[in-house]
């Protein structure tokens, strides 16, 4: 993990793998109970946005008290995210189902179009969870 140093602080941002889709960036602020400091995370964003985002957290973290973290993700743990999963929690039944045609759309231009073995077997392999097809 790159640490960059600045004037009066640090800015931790993990280098992304192949298959990271997001990033987030995550701050501290004081201690409420004295133990533990109370920890901010932000919705996640694009991971084309990672070079900008360590531009960003590097002009900001002077004027901060903690280190910024930024911290790649992958599209699982994307949807293992409390705000993720809220949000899709509070879908209506007619949102549900938009999303779930955008996600069969999204799963079959990786099965025809994607070069990667896996990828396209874990597309497969949802679309088979999803009942769109039969193994």
């Amino acid at each position: 993990m790159p640490i960059y140093r600045t004037e009066n602080n640090r800015v931790a941002a993990d280098e992304p793998e192949p298959d990271d889709t997001h990033l987030q960036i995550i701050t501290f602020g004081p201690s409420e109970d004295g133990r533990c400091r109370i920890a901010t995370e932000s919705s996640p964003l694009p991971i084309d946005r990672y070079d900008a985002t360590v531009d960003w957290a590097l002009k900001m973290a002077d004027q901060m008290v903690y280190p910024i973290y930024i911290l790649p993700l992958s599209a699982v743990q994307v949807l293992r995210l409390k705000v993720v999963q809220d949000g899709i929690a509070n879908l209506s039944a007619q949102q549900e189902e938009e999303l779930r045609q955008e996600v069969i759309t999204g799963l079959k231009k990786i099965m025809w179009n994607s070069d990667d073995k896996r990828a396209r077997a874990d597309a497969y392999e949802l679309l088979v969870d999803m009942k769109v097809v039969k193994p």
